[in-house]
């Protein structure tokens, strides 16, 4: 994740000091303004900001957990997804300091499907004897958050490239898991109980036990604004949060990590 941040910022970097020196380069010369009006217009030490954006969300499902412990012995772990999302974005900058404090709001959804399979002993009613068969457990997770991540920009001297870093707090939205198991071999031979014959709900959609809390991590990113007219900027995006906390209490070793790009379009106030 760190190495990804590093190339991405080079990349960055690289690109926008060739826009620059290509632009000083192809402009026309200006006529230089009047003392009176160039000191007003230095006088405006403070820019205001609001922005849209979309984006794509990678997130990594770190550690594991179990849906319903007491009856089914399985355990789901280590699975990555990739979602589209969208944001919002209120920034103040301060160009003459070289930093500006931003707001990303964020609609984020890290549902996941988790399912493994494994081989064992079935006994089989009627007196029959047992079969080796072959399960499928799996847990539809659904997981979604409304972040809120306010962060400190610093631009990098002479350059549109600016690096990010605050905290993120996501309230929760929705959290609910199932747990189902499916007979996948052999064939002839079902549930004796369940709505499906091939299939017993273990623990059908319920809320995860003690998710309602507010979600915590660490947000990095790095940027570059982009500027299309006097008001008008597009800007690419990249970052990562580090989870700091659990999805649920209950599922202590349960956290997602993440990793995103977004294009933000941005007007000046």
């Amino acid at each position: 994740m760190i190495n990804r941040l590093l190339y991405l910022f080079l990349f960055l970097f690289v690109g926008s000091q060739a826009v620059a020196q290509y632009r000083m380069q192809h402009q026309p010369a200006e006529t230089p303004a009047a003392p009176y009006e160039s000191d007003i217009l230095s006088a405006r030490p403070i820019r205001y900001f609001i922005g849209v954006g979309l984006g794509a969300l990678a997130y990594q499902h770190l550690g594991e957990f179990t849906p319903y412990p007491s009856i089914c012995q399985c355990v789901f772990s280590d699975q990555d997804d990739l979602q589209f999302h969208y944001a919002g974005e209120l920034s103040i900058q301060y160009p003459k300091l070289g930093f500006g404090v931003k707001l990303l709001v964020q609609y984020v959804d890290f549902s996941s499907r988790f399912a493994y399979q494994e081989t064992r002993m079935a006994v089989v009613v009627e007196d029959e004897p047992a079969v080796e068969a072959l399960f499928e457990k799996s847990s539809d997770v659904e997981l979604e958050y409304l972040t809120f991540t306010p962060m400190f920009a610093w631009y990098i001297p002479r350059s549109p490239v600016f690096l990010i870093g605050g905290p993120e707090v996501g309230i929760t939205m929705n959290a609910q898991y199932d747990n189902i198991e499916r007979i996948l071999s052999p064939e002839g031979y079902d549930y004796y109980t369940g709505e499906d014959p091939f299939q017993y709900d273990f623990l059908k959609k319920s809320d995860i036990p003690e998710s309602s809390g507010v979600r915590l991590g660490l947000h990095l990113g790095i940027g570059v604004d982009l500027e299309i007219t006097r008001r008008f900027f597009i800007t690419p995006q990249f970052g990562a949060t580090l989870p700091l906390t659990p999805v649920s209490s209950t599922h202590e070793d349960w956290n997602v990590g993440t990793e995103y790009g977004l294009i933000l379009f941005r007007y000046r106030l």
